[in-house]
Formats: structure tokens, C-alpha cells, sequence
């Protein structure tokens, strides 16, 4: 039986803008598929990036959505931010938005997932920006 993989279909440009509008981002909105579920994302790269996989992606929210099922003061430290910081809240209630998306796009293999992180993803994704 081969094992599932997440699947990605990249569409440059079509991610709304960046919040950080004084660097030059390549941004892609990203269609995730897996196991008949999908997922679409907003991807941003820096000036230099041009070519992105679907694994960064996946590892990307991974990341995201681990932060997302932190405690807020844990959320703080582990990132830097200032406990009266209006912008950590908004950034970590995010981060709780993506992990409630991306546990119902991952099913069963949300917490392999997330305890994997990037090497989950690496494993378990298909497809570049070039396909």
C-alpha cells in the first residue's frame, strides 16, 4: 500500500499582500491536498526565493500550528514577545487558527504531524512551485 502524501499546486501572485510591505516577497497561494481533504494557504519568500516545495510549505504550517497549541505566556517566551504585546496575541491567535485548520486537513496523522514537524513534512509532501 503506498503511503499518502500531501500534494501541492502552487499559484504565484495570488496570495494577498504581505503585512511586511517594506521587503520585496514572492508569495504563492498554495492548494494542499491530502487524503481527499484540502487546504489552501497564503506562502511568502523573500526577493531571493523564487522556487518552493511542497514540503516547506507543510513544515511551514507545522511550525505555525505548533506555536498555535502553546499556551499564550509559553507562545511569549518561546518566541520574545512582550505579554501586553497586541500583536503576539493577534500573531498566536493565528497560530491557533491554523492548528484547528490543519488538524482537520491532516484527520489521524494531525499529532504524527505536528510531533514530526518538518521531517514529517519532508516525507509526506509531493510537488514543487515548478511542477
Amino acid at each position: 500500500m503506498r503511503a499518502s502524501k500531501v500534494r501541492g499546486r502552487f499559484f504565484y501572485g495570488e496570495a494577498p499582500q504581505h503585512e511586511e510591505k517594506e521587503w520585496t516577497v514572492h508569495n504563492w497561494l498554495v492548494r494542499l491536498s491530502y487524503q481527499g481533504r484540502k487546504l489552501t494557504v497564503p506562502f511568502y519568500g523573500a526577493a531571493l526565493v523564487t522556487h518552493v516545495t511542497t514540503a516547506e510549505v507543510v513544515g511551514c504550517i507545522l511550525l505555525d500550528a505548533n506555536s498555535g497549541t502553546e499556551t499564550f505566556e509559553d507562545f511569549c517566551a518561546v518566541m520574545g514577545y512582550d505579554l501586553d504585546s497586541r500583536k503576539a496575541e493577534s500573531v498566536w491567535r493565528s497560530c491557533g487558527k491554523m492548528a484547528d485548520k490543519l488538524r482537520r486537513f491532516l484527520g489521524a496523522d494531525f499529532s504524527e504531524a505536528l510531533a514530526g514537524g518538518e521531517e514529517w513534512a519532508e516525507a509526506h509532501s509531493y510537488g514543487t512551485s515548478d511542477d
